[in-house]
């Protein structure tokens, strides 16, 4: 990873720090109960973060890791993490956790953004397109 976006992961870690990693999150009692963040991959984790698992504070404390891994990888779909967002309506978060920096970083690596254009192809009526969509433009203007 460069200098570039090494320095924007750390300002995202910096915006996010006040919600600490929790070891284990609450669950849905009737669907799995608590979950041991540790054991569990990413993956398997970001499908039910915020929907069946966690709560808005809890994704915003994995969304630093969860970028970076979207970064250096291809273990997650960036609909899922960038849905993750939406659905905790990050435009209502304090203004130091919606700078897009690290997003306008990444989504200037030439393989990022072909595979978002590909998820925004398959999935562009789902409400994280319009969101994307919206910070490209912001982004290139």
């Amino acid at each position: 990873m460069d200098d570039e976006l090494t320095a924007a992961l750390a300002r995202v870690r910096d915006a996010f720090a006040r919600y600490p990693r929790r070891a284990v999150l609450d669950g849905c009692p009737h669907c799995k109960g608590s979950v041991v963040v540790d054991e569990h991959d990413l993956f398997s984790l970001t499908i039910s973060l915020g929907n069946t698992v966690g709560d808005r504070a809890d994704v915003k404390s994995l969304l630093p890791v969860l970028l970076e891994r979207l970064l250096v990888s291809e273990d997650l779909y960036p609909a899922i993490v960038l849905g993750k967002a939406s659905y905790e309506e990050w435009r209502t978060w304090p203004r130091a956790e919606q700078k897009p920096s690290v997003l306008g970083d990444w989504l200037r690596r030439d393989t990022v953004r072909d595979r978002l254009h590909r998820a925004f192809e398959r999935d562009h009526d789902t409400p994280w397109a319009d969101d994307l969509a919206r910070a490209h433009d912001l982004l290139r203007a």
